[in-house]
């Protein structure tokens, strides 16, 4: 999350930095070190007399063969992705001085597609950094703690920002942000706080900026907040989102008993036109009999649509998952549940086997579903993959894929 990483560049800077030598048992002198080990940064890096480069990034290739039981149609779909990420860092007596370039493919499948940035910009500071330039966006709730994710946020869009987070010593943090400049414009600002047993957050932020300096519209807009507390044997999370057209809560308790873990939370949901309400609540447990875990969450709203989760690790080589769905258990509705085995053979590789059922209300049509698939990871960010599936109805689906990063 782009908040986090932030706060912690933000913090890391206020340590002290290592001197610019070390020991040498080898040779019983010292050695220079360069930037990069004065800076932290590791990987692949070139460095300067005060710079230093990092380069990052990852190529993934995907191949998928399709057929369309309906019409007998074949498809096939063969795409390159990749990122390559520039991140030059130079010490300053002021703070750090940090640029990013990131490049994407425009088009994955097209192998002569131009190249877009995908994020560039520039960051200066220690306990407090300033961030301008192209990137993501720092207005974030946390939502999903336990069992439930329900909160209708307005999340801002990767784009031209002029952003500024400071840390305080006693662990709070606040930050003050135009974003979206090149589009709608938005400006917010957020507070929070962060400690062994506590971790708030305070914001709130208009995006649609031009329209109401310009035309004078209605301002639209979100408020926020969330808050985890946690301690030795139970932990606290609340979550709100306000909007000019609506309103959003999560609230959830977990509270652990030595071999098992209790869940619960509600989410609400308020819409302003309709003046409609409606209510999610979900329980779960996790009972943890080394070497064999099973976790389960129910969750309903307004005890219509309904949706079970259930994962059962028998060792820590062997793990099943069981998820199902119902739109509404009170009519003739969609419903689906899919069961997945995972077994992993050494640390390298792993395979999966999975069956599935789909039920569709409209034409009252059942499809059964079965699949599988390997991965190999031999180190390195490395990746290999490969899988199949095949369906009642005639569909099926062949897939490869390998990935690299650096």
């Amino acid at each position: 999350m782009k908040k986090l990483a932030i706060l912690a560049l933000a913090l890391s800077a206020t340590t002290t930095a290592m001197p610019a030598y070390a020991a040498d048992a080898d040779i019983g002198g010292l050695v220079a070190l360069s930037v990069c080990d004065t800076l932290g940064v590791s990987g692949l890096t070139i460095a300067s007399d005060d710079t230093c480069l990092s380069i990052s990034g990852e190529v993934e290739y995907e191949f998928e063969y399709e057929i369309d039981g309906a019409t007998g149609d074949h498809d096939t779909s063969s795409e390159v992705d990749w990122e390559l990420v520039f991140e030059a860092f130079t010490a300053t007596d002021l703070g750090t001085s940090r640029a990013v370039l990131a490049l994407v493919p425009v088009d994955p499948a097209d192998p002569a597609s131009p190249v877009e940035i995908s994020e560039a910009f520039v960051s200066f500071g220690n306990t407090t950094l300033l961030t301008v330039g192209y990137t993501e966006t720092i207005f974030e709730v946390a939502e999903d703690q336990l069992i439930l994710d329900d909160l209708d946020f307005d999340d801002i869009d990767d784009s031209h920002v002029i952003q500024v987070v400071s840390v305080l010593d006693n662990g709070t943090y606040f930050a003050l942000a135009l974003e979206d400049l090149n589009n709608d414009g938005a400006l917010g600002a957020f507070v929070g706080y962060e400690d062994d047993t506590l971790t708030a957050n305070l914001g709130g932020f208009i995006y649609n900026l031009y329209d109401v300096l310009d035309s004078g519209a209605a301002a639209q807009w979100n408020i926020y907040g969330d808050a985890l507390a946690e301690f030795d044997d139970t932990e606290f999370f609340a979550a709100f989102v306000a909007a000019h057209d609506r309103f959003d809560t999560v609230t959830s308790v977990g509270v652990d008993l030595d071999d098992v873990f209790l869940k619960a939370a509600l989410g609400t949901h308020y819409d302003v036109a309709t003046t409609a309400w409606a209510h999610t609540l979900g329980l779960g447990f996790t009972l943890d009999f080394d070497p064999v875990e099973l976790d389960f969450e129910i969750a309903t709203t307004d005890f219509t649509d309904l949706a079970v989760e259930m994962t059962l690790e028998l060792n820590e080589d062997m793990e099943i998952e069981l998820g199902a769905s119902v739109d509404d258990i009170n009519a003739h509705s969609d419903a689906e549940a899919e069961l997945t085995l995972t077994v992993a053979l050494g640390e390298a590789l792993e395979v999966e086997a999975w069956t599935a059922v789909e039920y569709y209300a409209g034409p009252g049509t059942t499809i059964y579903g079965v699949g599988g698939g390997v991965a190999y990871e031999p180190g390195g960010d490395f990746e290999i993959s490969a899988g199949l599936e095949s369906w009642s109805n005639g569909d099926m689906v062949a897939e490869f894929g390998a990935a690299k990063a650096f």
